[in-house]
């Protein structure tokens, strides 16, 4: 059984429907989030209780 070639096929550039999203709002409320989460961060760095603990280390 041999695999498929996929450097053989073309590369073709694709296109995705994206739905109507509120962005405003959604980032409207994600931004006190955000804001919390990096002080709740920033608290804990200077507590010293987490030691080399960082959301910001996280890639999602």
């Amino acid at each position: 059984m041999s695999l498929p070639h996929y450097d053989d096929e073309p590369l073709v550039p694709r296109t995705y429907a994206l739905p109507e999203l509120p962005w405003e709002q959604i980032a409207g409320r994600l931004e006190p989030i955000t804001i919390a989460i990096l002080r709740f961060d920033a608290r804990l760095e200077a507590s010293g209780s987490v030691a080399n603990f960082s959301f910001q280390s996280f890639s999602y």
